[in-house]
């Protein structure tokens, strides 16, 4: 579940957000569908541990209430479209606009650009280490990326400790051992996403029916070659963090 802010107020939910199609998502609220100034202002979805926008203001357009399903889930627009039923529509009684059903390809670029989003997400969300005995929780933004990587490179050749900071933590000195490994979990973490992202993508191009696309969801397992390539790529690139950390 995500949690998103609403441009009016500052209102922040936990919710669930679908895309399903170029100018339509789908929000299912854990609670109660907000008011409507709040709902229809636009939202970010932010990182629930440092409170960080992590989709810049691609759901800002998002202010039309495409339609109410019921008084958790709506569902909005970013082009100012409503849903219209059959009954309402047209002024020949013999006359029913059916609602676009998404072709094939349309069907698999909106699963792709929903799936990547998440991907996105799941990089930039970070990954919690173990340090001292106590959790603590990095993002892994594209500063972050570069902060941690850079880190990373000085520890290598000096073998010294260095300051950084965890999510709404005070810098700190770490040692050049947890220095190491938080570059290299999370850069392992990102590998894992944008190859896991990558052999879905795959497997979702040879599918032949909007159902079986429109059913695929981020996390489920891969099979099949997609399997083996994904598996193939995670133990190449752990080989060659192992060979750059005996050098």
């Amino acid at each position: 579940m995500d949690k998103i802010n609403f441009l009016f107020e500052n209102h922040t939910v936990d919710a669930t957000v679908q895309r399903v199609s170029d100018h339509i998502i789908r929000i299912a609220f854990a609670n109660i569908i907000p008011k409507e100034s709040i709902l229809l202002s636009g939202f970010n979805i932010i990182n629930e541990h440092n409170g960080n926008n992590m989709s810049d203001d691609y759901y800002h357009k998002y202010n039309t209430l495409y339609l109410k399903i019921d008084e958790k889930t709506v569902m909005l627009s970013n082009n100012g479209s409503v849903y219209v039923s059959p009954e309402d529509t047209g002024t020949d009684d013999n006359l029913i606009i059916e609602p676009h059903i998404p072709t094939l390809a349309e069907a698999k670029q909106s699963k792709i650009t929903e799936l990547s989003s998440i991907c996105n997400m799941s990089i930039i969300t970070g990954i919690d280490l173990v340090i001292d005995d106590k959790t603590e929780h990095f993002s892994y933004t594209n500063e972050d990326q570069i902060n941690i990587k850079e880190l990373f490179d000085l520890v290598l050749q000096t073998n010294t400790p260095m300051y950084y900071h965890a999510d709404g933590e005070s810098c700190k000195l770490y040692t050049a051992e947890q220095i190491i490994s938080l570059y290299t979990t999370a850069a392992t973490n990102k590998m894992h996403h944008t190859t896991y992202l990558n052999q879905l993508k795959m497997y979702i191009e040879t599918l032949e029916d909007t159902d079986t696309v429109n059913g695929i969801t981020y996390g489920q397992e891969l099979t099949g070659i997609y399997l083996n390539t994904y598996n193939d790529a995670i133990a190449q690139a752990n080989l060659s963090l192992e060979a750059l950390l005996e050098k």
